[in-house]
């Protein structure tokens, strides 16, 4: 029987042990996002390891509810890094993982609260018993109160006293129910053609020009299936068009997932140089054996405003690429990312994800997923991108190293170009802090040779 090891998305110091007697549960391996029971209540948990031994202290085992997600939402190389951050922040490893995904993925028990007849009979005809003045009007013109109202006034005991008392009597009842994530995969319906390379001449003109606009919509986008909402745009007459196309077999309709395409307008970028200046030659020349040697190697850029340094992240990344590895570029502010944005996307293409505040839940998740199922080799983003779920990243940027906007200040409080240092050292990485000004501390590292110093003086 396995043993899990799991991380609740609950303000716990330690992990907790479950297991399960379900055969399909062995295939789990750490990063599985899970719904497990925490005292009387359900709530989500994140597997970190699993064991075929039983902990040694003589412990009641409770078995997992269920599992959330089809595959793992970061990858296993992550697990040491979540908790060397849980221990060196002293911050719970559950809620740290928490942090670290897109937001609305942490569903838990909810309880709802309605009137039965009796209690509408009887708050009909007398006063009400005692509860919380801030949801009687609800109670007695809706007869019911919402998850939200309930997890307000459940907190005092008081409360749930006097709730509890009324559900005894038989005038509450109260549901216990499982909240749903609150960002979802996107679907639309779709249309493909069937075997049909060409427009038969047969159709009627609407279904020819449904067809023909099919035909150019996949070709413009590369992909087979075409949204439905696009289709009507190109052609509005295409509605009962693929309702007949469908029945005659030349076109399938299906919901499909949609890709929210964060990029938008792609920001402006330069072309590749053919010659770089005699700082970036020198400042490569030291990054090249360092990426290729797939070892933990931090170096401090000092490049003046103007010196080139994006060109050098640009080439360094090329290196990791070519070693089969991930990279990760953290900037201090979105503006900035935007910046550094369109010259990665002029080189490298679709191997770009984003990941920082200015996503919606939707777009954020989708680049997520991309990048755990390995599909964006390149992360741009600002001081959440620390997160990334790469499975192998061989190159970390700090942009603007200096820059106070990588200290997180409130709830989980860290400072991520100090733990980009430390993911990039477990994962034999190298790391760049790159600034105009350094900080003293950085700067101070490279002198003392915790850090390598290179440096680009010349615009």
């Amino acid at each position: 029987m396995p043993f899990f090891e799991v991380a609740a998305a609950a303000p716990i110091p330690y992990t907790l042990t479950y297991k399960s007697q379900s055969a399909c549960h062995r295939e789990l391996t750490a990063g599985f996002r899970l719904l497990i029971p925490l005292g009387p209540r359900q709530v989500t948990g994140y597997l970190l390891a699993i064991s075929d031994k039983p902990p040694a202290a003589d412990y009641r085992i409770r078995e997992i509810t269920d599992i959330l997600d089809p595959y793992p939402l970061f990858p296993g190389s992550m697990v040491n890094f979540f908790r060397w951050l849980a221990d060196y922040y002293q911050y719970p490893i559950g809620e740290i993982i928490k942090a670290a995904l897109p937001g609305g993925l942490a569903p838990q028990s909810l309880r709802r609260i309605s009137l039965t007849a009796a209690g509408i009979a009887s708050f009909a005809n007398s006063s009400p018993p005692q509860i919380p003045k801030e949801c009687l009007a609800d109670l007695c013109e809706k007869h019911e109160l919402s998850a939200a109202q309930v997890k307000r006034i459940w907190r005092r005991q008081k409360n749930r006293t006097v709730i509890r008392q009324l559900a005894e009597q038989g005038l509450l009842e109260i549901h216990d129910e499982i909240s749903k994530d609150q960002v979802r995969d996107k679907r639309e319906l779709c249309a493909q053609l069937i075997n049909s390379p060409a427009v038969p001449p047969d159709l009627k003109k609407s279904e020819q020009k449904t067809m023909r606009a099919l035909l150019e919509l996949s070709r413009q986008s590369n992909r087979q299936w075409v949204a439905k909402r696009d289709l009507n745009k190109a052609y509005s007459g295409s509605g009962k068009a693929l309702s007949s196309l469908t029945s005659r077999g030349l076109v399938m309709m299906e919901q499909r997932k949609v890709y929210r395409n964060p990029f938008g307008e792609v920001p402006p970028s330069y072309p590749k140089p053919h010659e770089l200046t005699e700082h970036q030659k020198q400042v490569l020349a030291k990054l090249e054996p360092a990426i290729k040697s797939a070892a933990f190697k931090p170096f401090l850029l000092h490049g003046v405003t103007g010196s080139g340094k994006t060109e050098v992240y640009l080439r360094a990344a090329e290196l990791a690429l070519q070693s089969g590895r991930g990279v990760l570029i953290m900037v201090p502010e979105i503006a900035l990312a935007a910046q550094i944005e369109g010259n990665f996307l002029a080189r490298f293409g679709e191997q770009i994800s984003l990941l920082h505040s200015g996503l919606s839940k939707g777009e954020r998740l989708d680049q997520w997923k991309r990048i755990a199922a390995g599909r964006s080799k390149i992360v741009i983003g600002a001081r959440s991108a620390l997160f990334a779920p790469l499975s192998d990243p061989g190159l970390i940027i700090v942009d603007e190293e200096h820059d106070s906007s990588y200290k997180q200040e409130d709830s989980f409080c860290y400072h991520a170009r100090d733990a980009a240092v430390l993911r990039a050292r477990q994962a034999e990485a190298v790391v760049i802090l790159g600034s105009a000004t350094p900080s003293i501390i950085s700067y101070q590292h490279a002198q003392n040779g915790k850090y390598q110093l290179l440096s680009m003086p010349v615009r």
